[in-house]
């Protein structure tokens, strides 16, 4: 299964003059994640032949009607029902569940995570509180799907720098704070587990 993920800053922008269909053909992927469409902040399009299974807005399962939904929402005690509520209401999150076969001929899953990950603004502290927490439910999500076997994928928008020489402006702590909170999942999870982060 080929994947895409690409920033696009708008869709018209994007898929000019070509329109979107020719778009989305010539990127190639059976999958292809966009973020940043302006019509929403993130959409995922399958070929027929990468249909999921089950798919899901969010992170927190409150936007899912339990017909459809992925489940393994993970431990989110540590998150009021507002918050949750607050931290998918801006619609930075689709999920889907596809079955795909390993090189090994063994079937599985494939779930992947679309994401287009809140920026800090160091004008609004409470943007990069948001942020934070926005990383925490992304990674006790990304944990309870791999306990429940198959594979993760996270792809889209993180919003921060691995590096300094990654960032326009190295001596952004906001940056800074936001990798720090960010990189034990991508490490931690990424280093022993079937978890794989594309940003």
């Amino acid at each position: 299964m080929r994947l895409v993920s690409w920033n696009v800053n708008g869709l018209r922008a994007g898929a000019a003059p070509a329109g979107l269909g020719r778009l989305l053909g010539a990127l190639g992927g059976d999958v292809v994640c966009l973020q940043e469409t302006k019509i929403s902040r993130v959409a995922t399009f399958c070929k027929d032949s990468a249909t999921p299974e089950a798919a899901e807005e969010g992170l927190s399962g409150l936007l899912t009607k339990p017909a459809g939904a992925i489940g393994c929402y993970g431990d989110t005690s540590d998150f009021t029902p507002e918050e949750l509520q607050v931290l998918d209401s801006e619609g930075r999150a689709i999920i889907t569940r596809h079955r795909i076969c390993t090189s090994e001929q063994r079937e599985t899953t494939l779930t992947l995570i679309n994401v287009y990950c809140p920026c800090a603004d160091p004008d609004r502290p409470d943007r990069g509180d948001f942020k934070l927490r926005f990383y925490r439910l992304l990674e006790r999500r990304a944990e309870a799907l791999l306990k429940a076997g198959g594979h993760v994928v996270i792809v889209g928008d993180i919003n921060t720098a691995h590096k300094p020489i990654d960032h326009c402006d190295p001596g952004d702590l906001v940056r800074k704070l936001a990798w720090e909170a960010f990189s034990p999942l991508v490490t931690g999870l990424g280093s022993t587990t079937p978890f794989f982060w594309v940003g």
